[in-house]
C-alpha cells in the first residue's frame, strides 16, 4: 500500500478537551504508516507522535472568539501555501466542522445552521446593554460566517466525504446544506 501524505488542519490538537485528544490519537496513529502533517492553532501537544510534521497557525489570543476565528482562517491558508511552495502534495485534507475551505474529509460535529436556528426559536443568549449588544453582534457574525463556511464545504468539489458524528447532525446537514459529497456517519466515541 503507498503511503499517503495526510494534511490535518485543527485549532484543537491538544489533550485539553475530548475532540482534540481524539484527533491527536487518530493522527498519532495514521502516522505510523503515513506522512501527516497537522497545522494547528496551539503550540505542538507533548503527546503528540514525534512523526508528525506539527506547524503552528497564527491564532490571536485574548481578542474574542470572532479575531480568533478569523485569525486562524487566514494564518492556516498561508502555512497551507508555505507547504505547498516547499513540494508538500497532500492526498488527503482533513479538517473539522467550519475550520477550514481546504478539506478534502471534513468531519462535523454539529451543523451551525440547526444550532443557531433552535436558539433563536428557544430566544437563548438574550444580554441587556451595551456589553449585551456587542457580543451578541459579535456571536452573530461568528455563527454567520460559521455556516458559511460549512456550507462552501458541503458544497465545494473540492471534498470527497463528509463525515456527521451522530445521526441527527447527519440529518441537520442533509436539510440545511444540501452537500454535495457523500455524507456518512461515524458515531461519536467521544465522551
Amino acid at each position: 500500500m503507498k503511503a499517503l501524505t495526510i494534511v490535518a488542519i485543527s485549532q484543537d490538537f491538544n489533550t485539553a478537551n475530548p475532540s482534540g485528544a481524539a484527533l491527536l490519537r487518530v493522527m498519532s496513529a495514521l502516522a505510523d504508516a503515513h506522512r501527516v502533517v497537522c497545522i494547528g492553532g496551539s503550540p505542538r501537544p507533548l503527546t503528540m507522535n514525534r512523526a508528525i510534521t506539527y506547524v503552528r497557525a497564527f491564532v490571536p489570543r485574548r481578542c474574542g472568539m470572532l479575531a480568533g476565528f478569523l485569525g486562524f482562517h487566514l494564518s492556516h491558508l498561508f502555512v497551507y501555501a508555505w507547504l505547498r511552495i516547499r513540494g508538500l502534495r497532500a492526498d488527503v485534507v482533513q479538517t473539522v466542522d467550519a475550520e477550514s475551505l481546504l478539506g478534502t474529509v471534513s468531519t462535523f460535529h454539529c451543523c451551525d445552521a440547526a444550532l443557531l436556528d433552535s436558539s433563536r426559536r428557544c430566544g437563548a443568549g438574550r444580554q441587556r446593554g451595551l456589553a449585551g449588544l456587542a457580543a451578541a453582534l459579535q456571536s452573530s457574525l461568528l455563527s454567520r460566517l460559521r455556516i458559511a463556511v460549512q456550507k462552501h464545504v458541503c458544497r465545494s468539489s473540492r471534498t470527497r466525504v463528509i463525515i456527521a458524528l451522530s445521526l441527527g447532525s447527519s440529518r441537520d446537514i442533509q436539510k440545511w446544506y444540501r452537500p454535495c459529497a457523500p455524507l456518512t456517519v461515524v458515531p461519536n466515541s467521544l465522551p
